[in-house]
């Protein structure tokens, strides 16, 4: 059984979380799921399940999409990283490789043509390239109408901007999980998907969210086999994130239950909880 991948060692954390969540969330007496392997497959993590039904299937999706926020290195905050043939991981600025910085040099040169092009064409052929626009958007003096008008800007922000202090805002009040939160968004979305014409043009609802003893605590309105596979793997896992910077971090118990990595701890425990 391939469940080791010492090639990304900052992934063994998902691997292990999700080994114990497809016992836990995903078994029964009657139907055993079981993890079989675990592989690496355009640049995301993907798990081999004995014995799949609904449940690990949202286990499966959630470990995809945790791996493109994870450092495939050290397990920290991290950002994916590929070419024009596909993404390769994700990782963070400190782990990348001197292959990496090649591809970045190609993509800066990339863009920077791309750029010439958006300014040759006027301000209208920025939207033609894909460039995010600010309208709508509240914290830089953008308006919406409609409750949905809003909640989509702030879904967009979320998913695009990596500005996670100010993505967060409105989501739970800790930046370090972001990342868990935009794979969260991830992983409804590829049931909505692979629902079809059965879900509807409606956005998946992000379900409540709040912090409590030192892990993110995910409450869905209504639960389905395919939610209920993913939603405490998600909470597990911020127990293994630092919640101010995401990097891997540990539940630490004084005066509040946080988990903080080494760094934020002693600055925590230094300047006193008011301050973060």
């Amino acid at each position: 059984m391939t469940t080791r991948l010492p090639s990304r060692p900052g992934w063994a954390v998902i691997v292990e979380l999700a080994e114990e969540a497809l016992e836990r969330d995903c078994s029964s007496d009657q139907h055993r799921c079981r993890l079989r392997a675990a592989r690496v497959k355009d640049g995301q993590l993907h798990l081999e399940i004995e014995n799949p039904n609904e449940a690990s299937r949202g286990l499966f999706e959630a470990a995809r999409a945790v791996s493109s926020e994870v450092c495939e290195h050290c397990g920290g905050r991290g950002n994916p990283v590929g070419d024009g043939r596909g993404l390769h991981g994700c990782r963070c600025e400190g782990c990348r490789a001197p292959g990496t910085q090649r591809l970045e040099r190609y993509w800066q040169g990339r863009s920077q043509g791309q750029a010439g092009l958006v300014s040759s064409a006027g301000s209208s052929g920025a939207g033609d390239h894909g460039t995010a626009t600010n309208d709508g958007d509240p914290a830089i003096g953008g308006t919406s109408n409609s409750r949905e008008e809003r909640y989509r800007d702030r879904l967009g922000l979320l998913m695009t901007a990596r500005d996670d202090d100010r993505a967060m805002d409105g989501w739970t009040s800790n930046p370090g999980w972001a990342g868990l939160v935009r794979a969260l968004v991830a992983t409804l979305q590829a049931e909505h998907r692979d629902r079809g014409a059965d879900a509807g043009p409606e956005l998946p609802r992000l379900p409540y969210m709040k912090e409590k003893y030192g892990q993110l605590q995910i409450d869905f309105y209504s639960y389905t086999a395919y939610l209920w596979g993913f939603e405490t793997f998600l909470e597990e896992m911020s127990g293994r994130i630092c919640m101010h910077c995401g990097m891997p971090g540990e539940c630490r118990d004084r005066e509040w239950v946080r988990t903080e990595c080494d760094a934020c701890s002693a600055i925590t425990e230094k300047f006193g909880r008011s301050r973060f």
